[in-house]
């Protein structure tokens, strides 16, 4: 694929949805999953409207609702991914809450499956355009020292279609813990004065979190 054209959305459920169905492996995390869209029968949707699913995030975390799935996917050809992933949806009783279209900046090079365990950081960063160049070339700086800290590694940074001075950017980085997140908090020296300037970059930024849907029960 080339040049493959970014869709990130949440899609949510009713909170009247009944909660019907087994619960496997019952634990605190996974009792409100039965009030989510299935996560196998959203991928079988999206591939069958030509999306590649790279990865999906239960709500429940942070940020996220109980009711909610996130989704990442890549597409090509002409036609709008918002439009095909409209018609994905098409007979169920789910809703789009959230979407945009994104290119990928250093990183991805091309789509990957997201298959490890822990959390992702769905992380929005707001800043102008004019600096997404320098910032993103900062990123592939930093982040063999961040990386190396703890079980971490920054998916891609992801930048809108949007033609504004100010954008709004989507960095997915993934962490095997929280206690991998709180680790990869420090900095090397050498590399303090450019998360400074990456810092000065960001107008503001915020995240939300979730645990990755296992790649078998997306299918």
């Amino acid at each position: 694929m080339s040049m493959p054209i970014y869709h990130y959305g949440v899609v949510e459920k009713p909170e009247a949805t009944l909660a019907t169905g087994e619960i496997k492996n019952i634990d605190m995390e996974n009792l409100d999953y039965k009030r989510q869209i299935d996560p196998a029968r959203l991928a079988h949707a999206v591939r069958g409207e030509g999306g590649i699913v790279c990865g999906m995030w239960r709500g429940g975390m942070f940020g996220l609702a109980t009711n909610q799935v996130a989704i990442l996917s890549a597409w090509a050809g002409d036609k709008s991914p918002m439009e095909r992933f409209a018609t994905a949806l098409d007979g169920d009783d789910a809703a789009v809450v959230d979407q945009d279209e994104y290119a990928a900046t250093v990183r991805p090079d091309a789509p990957e499956p997201i298959t490890q365990g822990g959390f992702h950081v769905i992380r929005w960063i707001r800043m102008r355009r004019a600096d997404v160049a320098e910032y993103t070339q900062l990123c592939l700086e930093t982040w063999p020292a961040f990386e190396a800290t703890a079980a971490c590694r920054c998916y891609g940074v992801f930048q809108p279609f949007g033609k504004g001075d100010v954008q709004k950017l989507l960095m997915l980085t993934w962490y095997g813990s929280l206690n991998n997140w709180d680790v990869s908090r420090g900095l090397e020296p050498g590399d303090k004065a450019k998360w400074a300037r990456r810092s000065e970059m960001e107008l503001s930024h915020w995240a939300d979190a979730g645990r990755p849907i296992d790649p078998e029960d997306i299918g």
